[in-house]
């Protein structure tokens, strides 16, 4: 929310360690994304805040903007016309490169949390068991896609940069984000609901 006394993220963990489980955040659910990336984003701060769970994106949006919370955290789709309306203000991005629509705002790993990183992914799966060689053309055919200009422009459109990549690496990826992820949940306590 504009009102929160913090122009970067170093000035809002000082001011969340000022007032410990005072500061609220909103989320589209209980042991969603936000609630997980607030909880890894704590946990690397070593500051506590609470959270309040609201049913979907839209109404977490809508209650930091109407001060019903402090600060949620979300991807650009969702918030881009409150940031661009001036109702909301951004302090920092997840990934480990700054949002082509945010050129202007740093990341956290910027702003002194080098290790961290989140992002929202999308990839493409199919049922076990589908033969290599079909999983081999649909992968070359995504990579193709992929490297298509209008289709990069129109992800950029969505705050979406395409990846592509070879199906080890992605289970490789998703291994390792169900690995992490689960040790931010269990170190929160955050249970699914």
């Amino acid at each position: 929310n504009p009102k929160v006394a913090a122009q970067s993220l170093g000035e809002f963990v000082a001011l969340a360690k000022e007032r410990p489980g005072k500061l609220n955040y909103a989320t589209p659910g209980a042991a969603s994304q936000t609630h997980l990336v607030t909880e890894l984003f704590s946990q690397c701060a070593g500051i506590k805040m609470e959270q309040i769970p609201y049913r979907g994106g839209t109404p977490a949006v809508q209650a930091v903007v109407a001060g019903d919370a402090q600060f949620t955290v979300l991807s650009p789709l969702v918030s881009m016309p409150q940031i661009a309306a001036g109702n909301l203000k951004v302090l920092a991005v997840g990934g480990r490169a700054r949002d082509p629509q945010l050129p202007d705002v740093p990341t956290v790993a910027e702003q002194g949390f080098a290790d961290f990183e989140a992002t929202q992914w999308v990839g493409l799966l199919t049922t076990a068991g589908t033969p290599g060689d079909v999983v081999a053309r649909i992968n070359v055919a995504v990579n193709q896609a992929l490297a298509d200009k209008e289709l990069i422009a129109r992800l950029a459109q969505q705050g979406m940069s395409p990846g592509g990549g070879t199906p080890a690496e992605f289970a490789a990826r998703i291994a390792k984000e169900i690995a992490d992820w689960q040790a931010v949940a269990r170190a929160a306590g955050i249970k699914a609901e």
